[in-house]
């Protein structure tokens, strides 16, 4: 392989986003330090001001492999205040970046060797991709991932099928990107737009190969039973999605999209047994979508819940329609 970069330098920079991760650390920093590779990598490691024994973890392995691990620790939490794009992080003199938070880990110790091999050979690639378990610490079951070969197109209309913790990526092509979009967005994930982006401006290949665990909590950024939280996570993804379908010509899918999010909303309030019908409402309002038949079902819905709330509130009662 020719690398052409600086051999002082290393090819590849992981960087992984602690918080509160004191169980699950050091199985995340071991599948890092098992890594064999013929080239030179570094773990740039960010506690976000844990209250947890998480920057104790993190220096300790810091000092038992100080040419991999290179810790990153905050005072005062950045993410409650919003600074998303100022935490404290190394200097980016990779070629290849590499991404796994602190609650995931790594099973293959040539996971970065098998994604470098392939980038190295195939330089129209922007990212290469794996597969992973999914792990539920709730019921501590194993699952498969949902990872799968995708381009823009799919991407931008259909299921996420790429996994942060199985990914490599281009250096060059993600700086492009914080410098063309990132700064301003306020969305409320980092990794979709980022996929959306590479996967317009490179292609992108998956590699059919498990080499990690994404653990899925009870409550986190992704994973949450508060409602409120579900809904503002599922309204962002559709942001992103118009303003990569308005970037890049396909302002055709804008209202199947919305339609995709008002049936999500529908099937949301059944899962949640709650009326959600002002809430798709106003959105199909605001979008331009708002049809007979989004009408019809919001009332339909309405009178449902009415039904139901009335028969919790008066189970001795007649039944109000």
């Amino acid at each position: 392989m020719n690398h052409h970069i600086d051999m002082d330098a290393p090819l590849v920079i992981v960087r992984s986003l602690v918080y509160n991760h004191e169980p699950y650390l050091r199985q995340c920093l071991d599948g890092f330090v098992t890594q064999k590779t013929n080239f030179k990598f570094e773990v740039q490691v960010h506690d976000d001001a844990s209250t947890d024994r998480s920057k104790e973890i993190i220096l300790e392995y810091a000092a038992k492999f100080p040419e991999i691990i290179k810790p990153y620790i905050e005072e005062e939490n950045q993410y409650s205040k919003g600074n998303n794009g100022v935490w404290k992080w190394g200097e980016l003199n990779s070629k290849y970046i590499a991404l796994c938070e602190g609650d995931d880990y790594w099973i293959d110790p040539l996971k970065l060797q098998k994604q470098v091999n392939y980038m190295e050979n195939h330089p129209d690639c922007g990212m290469v991709y794996t597969q992973a378990m999914k792990y539920f610490q709730e019921t501590s079951e194993y699952k498969p991932g949902w990872a799968a070969q995708t381009d823009f197109e799919d991407l931008l209309t259909s299921a996420n099928k790429i996994m942060t913790l199985c990914t490599l990526f281009r250096k060059d092509l993600y700086l492009r990107y914080m410098d063309e979009i990132d700064k301003q967005n306020n969305w409320l994930m980092g990794d979709y737009p980022l996929w959306l982006y590479i996967s317009k401006n490179s292609k992108v290949h998956f590699l059919n190969e498990i080499t990690g665990v994404y653990r899925v909590l009870v409550s986190s950024a992704s994973h949450t039973k508060d409602l409120k939280k579900m809904i503002a996570f599922m309204l962002s993804v559709f942001d992103i999605r118009c303003f990569f379908a308005n970037r890049y010509g396909y302002q055709n899918r804008i209202n199947g999209l919305a339609h995709n999010v008002i049936n999500d909303l529908f099937r949301l309030s059944v899962q949640k047994d709650t009326n959600l019908s002002k809430t798709i409402f106003q959105f199909a309002k605001e979008n331009g979508v708002l049809s007979s038949n989004v009408i019809y079902k919001c009332i339909f819905y309405s009178m449902k819940f009415g039904r139901i709330y009335h028969r919790r509130k008066y189970p001795n009662s007649a039944t109000m329609y």
